[in-house]
């Protein structure tokens, strides 16, 4: 019935703007038209001019989208280690955790590992296991539930991830002193680690690698400079 009288007023309107047109003298229809066609021709032009701004601004564009979405996106990473209760790490190369480990202190971690770098994260384990509460523990690293089977898949990190900050926030742990790690393993594994912390309101964190962009000697503090993605600290609890 509703359907009927919408399309009831439709024909009436449809119906009612014909009948005027049909009433105006040809004169006015012109210009009606010749004033559509301008005003068209108006528009395609300041169609192109946005297009051509929007290209040469481009970087500034995407930086204050980021800005505006993500807050404190690049600044440097400032927390104390006693409010850095906990944090998920992806492992690819060994350097970029244990610098972590040695500098920033978390005190529970979670590693996202594949396979392949298992090994790395039970050498990580081992070296740090009196200084840091690890989950899964080292005994349970061959747990086929904590080992991402394809790390090449952003969803696996995204959902495992989520899965570590579950367990944090349940054991008491506040969202503003858990973080995530963005910066090893696959690209796909940092978006997922990524995308499950905006999801569960924590902050993330970057690395940067003073030696082209590695980090080569984790032993040396300035080695690395971290930066906030998306820094939830001040948000209320």
């Amino acid at each position: 019935m509703k359907n009927f009288w919408i399309l009831l007023l439709a024909a009436i309107v449809f119906t009612g703007f014909y009948l005027i047109g049909s009433l105006l003298p040809t004169e006015i229809i012109s210009s009606l038209d010749r004033a559509g066609i301008i005003l068209g021709y108006l528009l395609s032009c300041l169609s192109i001019g946005a297009v051509i701004v929007v290209y040469f601004n481009r970087f500034r564009i995407k930086r204050w989208f980021l800005k505006n979405n993500y807050d404190n996106i690049g600044e440097k990473f400032h927390i104390p280690a006693e409010d850095i209760e906990a944090m998920v790490i992806p492992v690819s190369r060994r350097e970029q955790p244990e610098w972590i480990l040695r500098w920033l202190k978390p005190q529970k971690v979670s590693l996202l590992y594949s396979q392949k770098t298992l090994p790395d994260a039970r050498e990580i384990m081992e070296t740090f296991d009196k200084q840091v509460e690890f989950f899964p523990p080292k005994d349970s690293l061959q747990n086929n539930e904590y080992i991402l089977h394809n790390p090449f898949d952003p969803h696996d990190s995204y959902t495992l991830t989520k899965q570590y900050i579950r367990r944090f926030l349940e054991i008491g742990i506040p969202p503003n002193k858990i973080f995530v790690d963005a910066t090893g393993g696959t690209v796909p594994m940092s978006i997922g680690c990524f995308q499950a912390g905006e999801e569960m309101g924590v902050s993330s964190i970057y690395v940067i690698g003073t030696d082209n962009g590695f980090i080569t000697n984790p032993t040396k503090k300035e080695h690395g400079i971290p930066i906030f993605l998306s820094d939830k600290t001040g948000v209320p609890q």
